[in-house]
């Protein structure tokens, strides 16, 4: 809701984070608080799991590719990214 009254309202100061709270629980209940949570949560598991999958695919390739060997940090680096 801050990035929201930063694009809806140009040039003016967006009110703090407590303020913002306030009126959320105020206008919409306390549930509100909790609006978004289960689908930021989703994308996580979704991004995470992905991501330590796609990390081990390209970890074993780069080894393949080392010959067999083990890889060093600036591979394993490259692979988790």
């Amino acid at each position: 809701r801050m990035q929201l009254f930063g694009q809806l309202n140009p040039g003016k100061k967006p009110p703090g984070f407590s303020t913002i709270l306030t009126n959320m629980v105020k206008s919409d209940g306390i549930m509100s608080v909790y609006q978004g949570v289960d689908a930021a949560i989703g994308r996580q598991l979704v991004y995470g799991t992905a991501r330590i999958g796609l990390h081990r695919a390209f970890s074993d390739k780069l080894k393949e590719i080392n010959d067999g060997k083990p890889i060093n940090f600036g591979m394993k680096t490259i692979s988790g990214m």
